[in-house]
């Protein structure tokens, strides 16, 4: 089968879960220390604490702007793969504070 076949027979959440849980995680390992670095810069350019789960959640924001203006499987596809990003990012740092209290 074709790989556009196969992302045609695929759901928008099952390609977002694929993406976030297969390559991207094996670029960029699991999403804490990248969005948490994001979350150190962006902080640094407004003046303001940002959090990593908060960077998650922009570029949530984004895809909903780019899904408004130009619909898109690939705004769809992202959109969830952020929102799967978030989801990790909650779960390392409860993970963080649990070890954090055992110490």
């Amino acid at each position: 089968m074709s790989a556009k076949r196969e992302r045609e027979d695929e759901t928008i959440l099952g390609e977002a879960d694929r993406l976030v849980n297969g390559p991207r995680q094996e670029a960029y390992g699991r999403p804490l220390l990248s969005f948490r670095r994001t979350a150190q810069i962006w902080s640094a350019i407004l003046d303001k604490e940002v959090t990593p789960q908060q960077v998650a959640l922009c570029m949530v924001g984004l895809k909903l702007l780019r899904e408004a203006n130009n619909p898109s499987r690939d705004s769809r596809v992202d959109g969830a793969g952020y929102f799967a990003v978030t989801d990790l990012i909650m779960q390392d740092l409860a993970e963080e504070q649990r070890v954090s209290d055992d110490h």
